[in-house]
């Protein structure tokens, strides 16, 4: 077991942004500048690493498509999180999941977590965040919603509202979520998915394993 009790099927990386040199043939973006450049090269670093950790042999560049979402090699998924300091990622063969999510944020300050509160998650959601003692409920919740359509995104190729999906229980390690409104004709209303978090001193971990076996009862 690894990265919120995962099994080893589930290749995860991350590295710190000051540990990688700086990006040269790695998935190059056109046009970024030099910090996105850094962001993506290292996302990218994760992703690869994440990949034969979970037991992919070939090779792979993983270029950017023309939708934004990374080419992973045929039979494969993954997802990719960066942010100013670190950049994570994880992956696995597509027998084992239907995809992954997964997102890092920095702690926000005060101030701007009472800006966005409103946008992000209800009272009520943050009420049951707050339980956890996290540094920051806002950061928390928002961290899980965004490991949340990382993982449907690719299947429903709809752009949500945080409203889209509501907090409904926590427990020490994990977030229930459930969609108040239909993402796709598989992913409806009412459907439910646990997301697992981590909070460190400077960060906030959200990870979501959508399983076929869970696809299969929602």
């Amino acid at each position: 077991m690894q990265r919120f009790g995962w099994p080893a099927m589930i290749g995860f990386h991350e590295l710190a942004l000051d540990s990688l040199p700086p990006p040269g043939v790695l998935a190059p973006l056109p046009g970024a500048g030099p910090i996105r450049r850094r962001e993506f090269a290292a996302g990218r670093a994760c992703a690869l690493e994440a990949l034969r950790q979970a037991g992919y042999a070939g090779a792979c560049a993983l270029a950017r498509r023309t939708d934004g979402l990374p080419d992973w090699p045929e039979g494969w998924t993954g997802s990719i999180s960066h942010g100013r300091l670190r950049a994570i990622a994880v992956a696995c063969s597509t027998r084992h999941g239907l995809g992954l999510g997964i997102d890092i944020e920095e702690w926000m300050p005060v101030d701007r977590a009472a800006l966005v509160a409103a946008y992000v998650a209800t009272p009520a959601e943050l009420d049951l965040v707050a339980h956890l003692h996290a540094p920051c409920a806002v950061t928390l919740a928002f961290c899980a919603k965004e490991a949340l359509y990382k993982a449907l995104y690719p299947h429903t190729r709809r752009i949500t509202e945080f409203s889209a999906a509501r907090i409904v229980a926590v427990s020490r390690n994990r977030l229930r979520m459930v969609l108040s409104e239909d993402w796709s004709a598989s992913w409806h209303v009412g459907s439910t998915f646990d997301v697992a978090i981590e909070a460190t001193p400077a960060h906030a971990y959200a990870g979501l394993w959508l399983t076929a076996a869970e696809s299969t009862t929602r």
